[in-house]
């Protein structure tokens, strides 16, 4: 039963990280979004030229660089160069969550052929 929980966790996250990427590395959705994510942030709209101004942090450094016109045929080539690390630590977690359901179904299936002697 309990791996029937981390089977599920586990459809989530890959299916969430799934979705990250075809929303960030398509080059019109991703531009699109990026932009809009920007604007809620309280940066100021960028046009074709110039991209958004925001203050430094997380939306500057990882959103900003989407949101610009060069993203329209790149978009694929920024997402990995912003995104590695996000990616990296999501498909970690991904993968840990498929070993640790691995392994529990595994000891589900031995504790459910368990028979004791005699019977």
């Amino acid at each position: 039963m309990k791996s029937l929980h981390l089977k599920r966790a586990f459809i989530i996250c890959m299916s969430s990280c799934i979705f990250f990427c075809i929303i960030f590395a398509m080059p019109f959705l991703s531009q699109y979004v990026a932009k809009k994510i920007t604007v809620y942030a309280g940066c100021t709209s960028g046009d074709f030229v110039v991209p958004p101004q925001c203050a430094p942090g997380i939306i500057n450094d990882r959103f900003a660089p989407l949101a610009g016109w060069l993203n329209t045929f790149l978009a694929p080539l920024f997402f990995v160069n912003i995104f590695w690390d996000w990616l990296l630590i999501w498909q970690a977690i991904s993968f840990s969550l498929w070993v640790w359901w691995m392994l529990l179904e595994r000891r589900e299936q031995r504790e459910a052929d368990y028979r004791p002697f005699g019977q």
